[in-house]
């Protein structure tokens, strides 16, 4: 499964849902690491239906953000997962800390689909709050 992470960065894509095998293959994990390509990671979800994470702390999260990957949080199915995206933050809190979890939602607003332009002058006009 690794390698549709892969396929789909050859293929242009500007982020990968989910990601969470990626952590089975280095190469992937690398090809991710040099495209700066993040992943949307969805801990509850992920914990509900992968069949390998039992808890959160033991999710590839923490190995992604060691390895530089990018990686923005989401919450992949609101009503099926029960979760919203505060509830996600919530959940990596203990094992992450705040300021991994601040510069995950950075990587978050930089990933969005808006112009380079809009989040610099989104970034200039929050630069002192």
């Amino acid at each position: 499964m690794s390698r549709n992470v892969a396929r789909a960065i050859a293929l242009g894509a500007q982020r990968i849902g989910h990601g969470t095998f990626a952590c089975r293959d280095p190469q992937v994990e690398q090809l991710l690491v040099e495209t700066r390509v993040p992943l949307e990671v969805c801990p509850t979800s992920n914990l509900q239906i992968s069949g390998f994470i039992d808890e959160y702390a033991q999710h590839p999260v923490h190995r992604y953000l060691n390895a530089g990957i990018s990686l923005t949080l989401n919450t992949d199915n609101r009503l099926m997962s029960n979760v919203t995206l505060s509830d996600e933050y919530h959940h990596l809190v203990p094992s992450l800390g705040e300021d991994a979890l601040r510069g995950i939602a950075r990587n978050g607003f930089m990933a969005a689909f808006i112009s380079d332009e809009e989040k610099q002058s989104f970034l200039k006009m929050h630069a002192d709050g």
